[in-house]
């Protein structure tokens, strides 16, 4: 139950891969941003294209989906690990005379599993991006294929 309540705490977390990698420097986003079908209305931040494409690589590809889910499920991990190592260091504080070594442990955990997390998160969605890319333009790959062949 505690893990269900990590993960909702966490998801917040994610709009750090924005300060950490920008939207405009991520060219597979910047690919098919304006491919991927939303809602009217909805805003082109990665984000949203990223959910959207995530669910037409559910509803194509099973093979791809496969690929995606595991390296989510690593990103979601080390989103709840940030949080746990933080939480602890925030309890640890609170509870009055703490050890000086284990906030530092805390702290060293805490950046590394966040480093770790954005770098998976920023992974994943690059991952799917791609599928979403290679999925959709398949039949064309597939005629200019056969054109330069025949």
């Amino acid at each position: 139950m505690v893990g269900h309540f990590l993960l909702g705490l966490g998801v917040p977390l994610n709009r750090l891969a924005s300060l950490v990698f920008p939207e405009s420097k991520d060219l597979f986003f910047q690919a098919v941003r304006d491919d991927v079908p939303l809602p009217p209305d909805t805003p082109r931040t990665r984000s949203h294209v990223f959910n959207a494409a995530f669910s037409f690589v559910r509803l194509v590809s099973p093979s791809s989906l496969v690929e995606v889910e595991r390296q989510a499920a690593e990103y979601k991990l080390f989103r709840s690990l940030t949080l746990v190592f933080l939480l602890d260091g925030v309890i640890a504080t609170l509870a009055g005379p703490h050890s000086p070594r284990r906030l530092l442990i805390d702290a060293v955990l805490t950046v590394g599993a966040g480093a770790r997390f954005l770098f998976l998160l920023v992974w994943t969605q690059r991952l799917t991006f791609e599928f979403f890319a290679m999925l959709t333009r398949r039949d064309q790959l597939l005629f200019q294929g056969r054109r330069t062949v025949g």
